[in-house]
């Protein structure tokens, strides 16, 4: 979209140029040279006709399944879309903001790229080989986007998950996580929730 609407104001400003050229030069010939002038008219048609063109295809655009676009107008959000084919004049910007569930894997071992990677100490030790998966879902992201931004997961998602399982696991000892997962998982999942409830964010499933 911000393509076509670059090419669509290069257009325009090639066509105005030649405009005003052709201005001068028709009050600066001959009459016999006049004729020549005219012929090249065509160019300010067809350079107008382009940008026209350009800027009307620009102001559509298909919102992907799977995601939500959100409008921003001069700085300031204004509507949402969901999938489809949407309208967007020359001076909104559209943002895409993810609308189906998200995973995150905390890993105590795997450094991967995408594990979050979590030392987790219970109250009697270490545990080396801890592992979940956390599912979230947006439920508001006009409200995620305008406080964290399109890099939400980084900013809020990952230390929030990361600080409730700490604050959790510091809670418990290493047996009550090896024999009462079940238990782990209620109290992560509630953590998670409480964190989450004015975020625009809501957690669908914790698994250890």
């Amino acid at each position: 979209m911000l393509t076509l609407r670059i090419i669509a104001g290069v257009c325009l400003v090639v066509a105005i140029i030649a405009f005003i050229y052709r201005k001068i030069e028709f009050s600066n010939v001959d009459e016999d040279d006049r004729d020549s002038l005219k012929k090249n008219s065509f160019i300010i048609r067809f350079f107008g006709i382009l940008a026209v063109l350009f800027l009307f295809f620009s102001c559509f655009q298909v919102v992907p399944v799977g995601k939500i676009a959100i409008k921003v107008k001069l700085g300031m959000v204004y509507s949402v879309e969901k999938r489809g084919v949407i309208f967007v004049s020359p001076l909104t910007r559209i943002v895409f903001m993810d609308n189906q569930i998200q995973s995150f894997t905390v890993s105590s071992s795997d450094k991967s790229k995408g594990f979050i990677n979590l030392r987790i100490m219970t109250k009697d030790s270490l545990i080396e080989d801890f592992e979940a998966t956390i599912w979230i879902r947006l439920t508001s992201a006009t409200r995620v986007y305008e406080d964290w931004g399109s890099k939400y997961t980084s900013r809020m998602v990952i230390p929030i998950i990361s600080t409730s399982i700490k604050d959790v696991m510091s809670q418990m000892k290493r047996e009550d996580f090896y024999f009462s997962k079940s238990k782990v998982q209620i109290k992560i999942t509630e953590l998670l929730n409480k964190e989450f409830k004015d975020k625009g964010i809501v957690v669908v499933r914790v698994l250890l």
